[in-house]
Order: C-alpha cells, then structure tokens, then sequence
C-alpha cells in the first residue's frame, strides 16, 4: 500500500474561484470560474488533500460564500474570512492561478 501524504491546501474565493467581477467583495452576481472549480475538484480526487477556502471577505459574508461553493460543488473542508486585503502577496509556498503551469506547480509543492 501506497503511503500517501494529505495537505492542507487553501485555495482564494474572489479572482480564483470566480471568475472577473467590477467589485469582488460584494455580495451578488459572482460568477463561477469553472476552470479553477475543475482542478480543486481533481485535486480533491486526485490526493484527498484538505481544501481550505481562504478570502479577504468578512465573517459576515461566510454563509453567502458556503452557499456558492455548495452550489457549484466545490469540496471544501473549511472556510477561513478575512485574511487581510493586499495588492500583492509574497508566500514562499504561494502558486499563481493564473500561471499556464498551474497543475505542475500545484504537484511540486505536493509532492
């Protein structure tokens, strides 16, 4: 049997998970951004790793974010608000979703 490691992963809500919007942090009209929804979804499937939502938003949009997650079938093992507004964040285990290496990126740090 193969020993298989689980990570945590905390994937971006706005901008990630959606797709553009002229105000991400407001309530209403977020649009699903099915090509990133898709690769959460295999990396759910593919290492049953824990996916943790992670967004700017306030606690007081928590439920309205679960309910589009649930809606549009994104497994997610937690949810985690506010975790500060930034123009640019500098993480040493940071991958760009927008990167056209995205998935080889996610299974280097995965792996």
């Amino acid at each position: 049997m193969t020993d298989k490691r689980t990570w945590t992963v905390a994937v971006d809500f706005d901008m990630t998970l959606t797709a553009g919007s002229p105000n991400p942090y407001k309530t209403g009209g977020e649009e699903p951004n099915w090509e990133m929804i898709e690769r959460v979804r295999a990396l759910k499937e593919k290492g049953q790793h824990d996916i943790i939502i992670w967004t700017a938003r306030p606690w007081s949009h928590a439920s309205h974010v679960a309910g589009l997650l649930t809606m549009w079938e994104v497994p997610f093992n937690g949810l985690k608000m506010q975790k500060g507004g930034a123009h640019v964040y500098v993480d040493d285990k940071a991958v760009n979703s927008f990167s056209e290496t995205l998935d080889d990126d996610i299974d280097a740090l995965l792996t």
